[in-house]
């Protein structure tokens, strides 16, 4: 038997999860825009940006698991209706933050404001550099997944494909171009950090877990064993390349950044609810982690503002600034846009599988 924990969307450890990932994002941005320079505090906490690469591993996990449970639970998946679901959960809300943060450029740089047509196909983590609203870029490589990954599924189904070894497979080449491109310069964010080919890896991670989990105990179970083992000293391996070879670090370091994230995760949903995860802020946190995440970027420069207009100098109160103001645009964010959304979504696709 499986060790268990059946609702993988809200059970309690993976919001602990979410709620890391959502904060590990947020302190890397506000130490980054802090009144003050805070330099060696900076060069740690710019290590909270790959909390993107667990929202990564969290989406293929989830993902995948609806897909895989719609799968056993109707004999097959409705492809179109899966791709409607993920596009009316995810797409409305970027949008809405797409033209708050357009609006919020105009308004502070006119020349920056030229419209990019790249937004609106999700392209803009192919461009040299991002003009603006940077923290899409994820965003990007998560549409690209939702949309290719169920049409792939059924690809390799129909024509009789071993599952499980193609997709292991694809979890190389995101290696491979990372090598290929690490001759260029890649300690500037752009193209060689955004692109999806060189990131989704820890996307097809959480869907091949989840696959284990719905359909082999026995692999999933040595799974669990060896993450157990292994997430600790793997995500240590990758932080040591950080601080040590830059290069190292962009060719296998978000490799090992993706496979510690999936350990980390299989371990903790083998184990009944651990030590903070069942608190109330947590799962608050958790469940307006998206929006919290679309909103933050916006929000701190509205901290930054606020700070500079009262001339506060006290740490303590910048901070609260910082974590009021953030708090408060992705909260009202969630329930006026994010939580409607949610709701269409059930009226007009509702799921195939049970809840």
């Amino acid at each position: 038997m499986r060790e268990v924990i059946p609702d993988a969307r809200r059970d309690p450890n993976l919001d602990l999860l979410r709620a890391t990932a959502i904060g590990l994002v947020i302190v890397y941005h506000v130490v980054q825009m802090w009144p003050t320079p805070l330099n060696t505090l900076r060069k740690y906490t710019a290590l909270g940006v790959y909390g993107v690469d667990l929202f990564f591993v969290l989406s293929g996990w989830l993902v995948g698991g609806l897909y895989w449970r719609e799968q056993k639970e109707n004999g097959r998946v409705s492809v179109i209706r899966f791709i409607s679901r993920r596009i009316l959960r995810t797409v409305p809300c970027y949008f809405v933050a797409f033209l708050i943060s357009w609006g919020a450029v105009i308004m502070s740089d006119p020349k920056r404001s030229t419209f990019d047509p790249d937004y609106f196909f999700f392209l803009q983590n192919y461009e040299v550099i991002m003009p603006y609203f940077l923290i899409s870029w994820s965003l990007c490589i998560e549409e690209h997944f939702y949309l290719v990954f169920p049409i792939a599924m059924q690809f390799i189904t129909q024509c009789n494909l071993p599952l499980t070894g193609h997709l292991w497979l694809i979890c190389l080449l995101p290696l491979a171009a990372r090598i290929h491109e690490s001759h260029q310069n890649v300690g500037v964010f752009g193209y060689a950090w955004t692109a999806t080919h060189f990131r989704f890896e820890g996307l097809l991670a959480g869907v091949l877990a989840s696959r284990m989990y719905w359909h082999s105990d026995k692999q999933w179970n040595a799974l669990v064993t060896w993450s157990k083992r292994l997430y600790a000293p793997v995500l240590a391996s990758a932080i040591i390349l950080y601080f040590g070879s830059f290069e190292w670090f962009y060719t296998i370091g978000l490799a090992l950044v993706a496979i510690g994230f999936l350990f980390l995760l299989v371990s903790l949903v083998a184990k009944p609810p651990v030590r903070f995860s069942t608190r109330p802020s947590v799962r608050y946190i958790a469940l307006g982690s998206y929006s919290l995440y679309l909103t933050h970027a916006i929000m701190i420069h509205l901290s930054r503002q606020t700070i500079q207009h009262f001339a506060l100098h006290s740490d303590a109160l910048c901070g609260l600034v910082f974590a009021g103001l953030i708090m408060i645009g992705g909260w009202l964010f969630y329930l006026c846009v994010e939580k409607p959304f949610l709701l269409l979504r059930g009226r007009l696709v509702p799921s195939r599988v049970n809840l």
